[in-house]
């Protein structure tokens, strides 16, 4: 067994989700407490991360990378104005609108960019 197979099996890692996905803007992504640990790398663009346990909305931008914790709600949005949907509804948005797009490369380029990781643990 490598080390990343026994580092996985030490903690109780059950589930594993890894996407990418382009965001034009405006979207807002909410992420309730206790959905998994998570991580966001921005590859293009910028986003806000804010949350209750936060004294303050924090910046990302292209090559920042956060770490959530299971514990938090959360939400990243393309600005602070912007209402913060499902998770399912904004990707379902995001897809329509660079398929809508009258220059969806265009679209795409003006939009966040990210790859993203979600963990479920056996142990809470």
């Amino acid at each position: 067994m490598d080390i990343i197979s026994e580092l996985i099996q030490s903690v109780g890692m059950k589930t594993a989700h890894l996407a990418q996905g382009i965001f034009p803007h405006p979207w807002g992504i909410d992420f309730p407490q206790g959905m998994g640990a998570a991580f966001h790398l921005v590859t293009r663009g910028s986003c806000w991360l804010r949350s209750p346990q936060l004294a303050a909305p924090i910046q990302l931008t292209a090559g920042d990378l956060a770490f959530v914790s299971h514990q938090i709600s959360y939400v990243l949005l393309s600005d602070l104005d912007t209402t913060a949907k499902p998770l399912q509804e904004t990707l379902a948005a995001a897809q329509t609108a660079l398929q809508r797009a009258n220059d969806p490369i265009d679209e795409a380029l003006n939009a966040t960019s990210f790859i993203c990781g979600l963990y479920g643990f056996a142990v809470p």
